[in-house]
């Protein structure tokens, strides 16, 4: 079977996605590169710094003091990156920003589950 990949257009490609996540290479060295749109860094943090956590099929964003440094993406407000060193490529995709009640902070899951 075959699946075909076409091109979308970059106007409105993220309009339903809160967070997508890339690998980058950068002077010889991967990272991973968490693309926050639509306002979503808000709901995590008023300031500019976030932390992040790791599970099996879920990260976690907290607001932090002295964590990674959300930086400006794009030519409007509503939209943040961080990068990091760690390489998680088993969760390159769009994601759904949802609030783990147990854990009390924003996480993303593996393949877009809910969060229980």
């Amino acid at each position: 079977m075959i699946e075909w990949i076409e091109v979308q257009s970059k106007r409105g490609r993220h309009k339903d996605c809160d967070v997508c996540v890339t690998i980058s290479k950068a002077k010889d060295k991967r990272q991973t590169c968490f693309t926050f749109y639509n306002d979503t860094f808000r709901r995590i943090t008023n300031g500019e710094y976030i932390k992040i956590g790791t599970s099996n099929d879920r990260i976690y964003f907290a607001e932090s003091r002295n964590g990674y440094k959300l930086s400006n993406f794009g030519k409007n407000d509503s939209s943040r990156t961080v990068k990091v060193r760690a390489v998680l490529p088993d969760f390159v995709g769009d994601y759904k920003l949802q609030f783990d009640a147990y854990e009390k902070c924003y996480c993303i899951c593996k393949d877009n589950k809910k969060v229980e």
